[in-house]
């Protein structure tokens, strides 16, 4: 968990006055897909859309910000810095979901 809020906390430290950053966990569409399933349909779906889905959401957000499409360098320095621990949870994250027997 504190892998997830610190890097969170810190885009909101390093955005400038009026720039929004996404809050955590603020996307309920997730839970709300998963609530249905049960047992080994909810692991795979949960693997899935939390876990690999999720993540590779967070990488295309912090390259987008990291390319020349960022605005400000210290978002820009902030989501470098970030990035390689996003990018190993979604490395774990596709481990767990194959290991769940999730579609890839």
């Amino acid at each position: 968990m504190i892998d997830h809020t610190k890097p969170a906390a810190q885009l909101k430290m390093a955005a400038p006055h009026g720039v929004k950053v996404p809050k955590d966990n603020s996307d309920t569409s997730v839970p709300d897909s998963l609530r249905p399933l049960r047992d080994k349909e909810f692991y795979q779906a949960y693997a899935q859309k939390a876990g690999v889905e999720g993540h590779k959401e967070a990488i295309d957000a912090f390259r987008k910000e990291i390319s020349s499409d960022g605005q400000n360098a210290k978002l820009k320095s902030t989501a470098q810095k970030a990035l390689p621990k996003i990018q190993k949870h979604s490395n774990m994250a596709q481990t767990l979901a194959q290991k769940m027997g999730s579609p890839q």
